[in-house]
């Protein structure tokens, strides 16, 4: 008699088929059954989290068919892939990516394509607001009574941030320690020293430079485009169902086996690291698709033995409070009395503006302080149009509401401003998915300054639609 295989030694499905099922238990009926995957993708199912309008905690209430959200990443595919030019993507092994799912080798240097993480299946989102509660849902369907805005199959560099091709002067996602993809500010007297540029992501280039050199690689190629920014960041509000992605993480689950909190401050860089990318890519590949933190040890001479601390997030690593990052696909333009905000609401092959509005379009406006200085604020709720998200009603915290900070500029600036995400290590509790610095510009450049790549598989419509 054949022994029974653990679980650990399963095989991985590259596909879902309706032949496909899994395990799920009726707590109602006190039964174990199996379920047809594909009746949670293709009935209308939705899964979500809600908020009540008169609670400022980040903590939301997960609701909807909670046994799809326990397995949304797994419906989703979610993890790293190594993604070629043309778009086409091979699954990474969720338990080591320098290995494909079927076990062989795979190469993290680009000779095989970009490292990214992502998702291969469409999804949709939808925001909603009721008298009592604010609501996310998601779905693999469009949601009935919602407007739902479509995620194509997409993906982002796996490891935070990018390097450059400095031969070709392209932005990729490559794991390679050669001086052709150097990265930091492109220092080759640093490459025998503990803070190399070798392996490292790319500062020091001006913002709109790094999106002419994503685009090098193809149509809907881009860098830090801000739709990829915000599904990543709905992502992050299903999973944890918290608005807090900086609240501790714990590796058990709730009471509803879903997971809680978030993944930490992130990064722990520390005095003398100058607060930019220091963590070299491929750091945590043998980690795989793992949701969670983990360290890096510092060669010798560096300021610190280890940076701790470093988010994982089903292989997407290091994205936050890390570094600061300008947006593409969005703009703002101060007129002398408020902060027009623009975005390029498709993504298709066309070229991303990124230092004028023509060819833009508005979609709202902040007004800015008073005063003559900008200042810091956190959003009680958010503003989500053309998948573009800014502060709605103010009175937020480290620890209430939404807990990134948005900094706005003064109501009295003009001209045209581009949001730096995500922002730096040394930003601390102000970090976060939906964090962003409002004075930045179309070319804004420095150490901390970096960008990823991210790419669609299809035209990205960020255009909301109902359900037909």
């Amino acid at each position: 008699m054949n022994a029974k295989p653990k679980i650990n030694e399963l095989e991985t499905f590259s596909a879902l088929s309706a032949s496909t099922k899994v395990l799920a238990y009726d707590a109602a009926a006190n039964k174990t059954g199996l379920v047809n995957i594909m009746s949670l993708i293709d009935k209308g199912h939705w899964c979500g989290v809600k908020w009540r309008h008169d609670s400022m905690s980040p903590e939301g209430e997960p609701i909807g068919d909670l046994e799809m959200l326990r397995e949304l990443p797994y419906l989703l595919n979610l993890g790293c892939y190594i993604v070629k030019n043309d778009h086409s993507r091979r699954k990474l092994s969720r338990k080591n990516h320098h290995f494909y799912e079927d076990g062989s080798p795979a190469k993290l240097d680009g000779t095989e394509g970009h490292y990214m993480w992502g998702w291969d299946k469409v999804w949709y989102f939808a925001v909603s607001d009721d008298s009592t509660y604010h609501y996310v849902r998601v779905a693999f369907k469009p949601i009935p009574g919602c407007l739902n805005y479509r995620v194509p199959i997409a993906s982002r560099d796996a490891d935070g941030f990018s390097t450059i091709d400095r031969t070709n002067n392209i932005l990729v996602s490559f794991v390679n320690k050669t001086a052709q993809f150097r990265g930091g500010a492109n220092k080759p007297e640093d490459d025998t020293t503990w803070k190399t540029g070798l392996g490292k992501p790319a500062c020091s280039t001006a913002a709109n430079l790094f999106e002419k050199y994503a685009e090098k690689n193809g149509p809907r190629f881009s860098a830090s485009h801000y739709l990829m920014n915000t599904a990543t960041a709905i992502l992050g509000l299903m999973v944890f169902h918290n608005r807090d992605i900086q609240a501790d993480f714990h590796p058990d689950l709730d009471g509803n086996g879903l997971h809680y909190g978030g993944l930490g401050r992130g990064c722990s860089y520390e005095e003398g690291f100058g607060y930019y990318g220091y963590v070299p890519k491929g750091t945590g590949a043998e980690l795989g698709d793992a949701l969670g933190i983990f360290e890096w040890d510092v060669p010798v001479g560096g300021p610190v033995a280890k940076i701790k601390g470093i988010p994982n997030f089903f292989g997407l690593k290091n994205w936050y409070h890390n570094m600061t990052t300008i947006l593409h696909g969005v703009l703002f333009r101060g007129t002398g009395t408020q902060h027009d905000i623009f975005v390029q609401p498709r993504w298709t092959e066309e070229a991303i503006i990124t230092d004028n509005i023509s060819g833009m379009s508005k979609i709202g406006a902040y007004v800015g302080t008073s005063g003559e200085k900008g200042e810091w604020v956190y959003p009680k709720s958010l503003n989500l149009e053309k998948g573009f998200c800014w502060v709605k009603e103010e009175g937020g915290s480290t620890s209430t509401g939404y807990c990134d900070a948005q900094y706005l500029e003064p109501a009295s600036t003009t001209g045209v401003r581009a949001p730096g995400a995500l922002l730096d290590a040394g930003y601390g509790g102000l970090c976060g998915p939906f964090a962003f610095l409002a004075y930045c510009t179309p070319a804004s450049s420095g150490v901390y300054y970096g960008a990823f790549l991210c790419e669609a598989k299809e035209d990205w419509d960020a255009t909301p639609s109902e359900a037909s």
